[in-house]
């Protein structure tokens, strides 16, 4: 015979186990509120390149990352046993569920439970793809050689370069303007893409190097002048990269 106790707040008589220290489980959750919730109600998502907001712009991936840093415990010994996350539809627009399993201990006793909460994913657009939008170019790249023929393979280490970018839905370049003879001006979304662009063909083909750099505009919040930077490199005739 299974020994059962009174509950003296309800009254119902439940297992010796079920009791939280002098009341029984449904009274202790009834009095005590729920000790896990989430700081957020929606997540931002960038509709040109997937990526989700939270404290920086991260892949979609870290969906979970993301809910984690906005979790508030008012329980100091509380643990995530397990989550699932399940994209949905909420009121015709995008979401997200989460379901957190977790556990914290009382009086000695492992208490152990679910949070769920459906997340939208408000639709913006991220900074770098605002800029990508608006035809923004950090800098320019500007490819010089002798007669009509570019050095072999100048062009396949660029390309080579800017992959890993447009795999993340990155324009990596805005424009490419031809002059009549003897090269070719890049313009180049981002400055970081372009370092990386001239130090590989520096690297590659050792051209002739020349940087400039133009005030272009005030960034207000930052405190600080804007400057688009010019990047010259000159090729030999015929030159070509040792590793191509």
């Amino acid at each position: 015979m299974v020994l059962k106790l009174m509950c003296p707040k309800c009254g119902r008589q439940v297992k010796k186990e079920e009791f939280l220290g002098k009341i029984c489980r449904v009274c202790f959750e009834e009095q005590n509120p729920e000790p896990m919730t989430l700081k957020i109600s929606s997540i931002p998502l960038c509709t040109n390149c997937g990526k989700i907001y939270g404290h920086k712009w991260l892949p979609r991936k870290q969906t979970w990352d993301v809910i984690k840093s906005n979790i508030k415990f008012s329980q100091d010994n509380l643990y995530v046993i397990s989550y699932t996350l399940k994209d949905i539809i909420m009121s015709g627009r995008q979401g997200v569920q989460v379901n957190i399993r977790y556990y914290y201990k009382h009086g000695g006793k492992k208490i152990v439970k679910t949070f769920s909460k459906a997340l939208f994913l408000k639709t913006t657009t991220c900074p770098v793809c605002g800029k990508i939008k608006g035809n923004y170019h950090e800098a320019i790249i500007q490819i010089r050689y002798e007669g009509k023929e570019e050095p072999k393979g100048v062009w396949t280490l660029i390309e080579q370069t800017i992959r890993p970018y447009e795999e993340e839905n990155t324009i990596a370049i805005q424009d490419k303007g031809y002059l009549k003879t003897g090269g070719y001006d890049l313009n180049i979304t981002l400055k970081t893409i372009a370092n990386t662009i001239v130090k590989n063909l520096r690297n590659a083909f050792q051209p002739e190097y020349k940087i400039s750099h133009r005030l272009v505009g005030f960034d207000m919040p930052a405190s600080k002048k804007k400057y688009k930077t010019t990047y010259m490199l000159r090729f030999k005739p015929k030159q070509e990269a040792e590793s191509l």
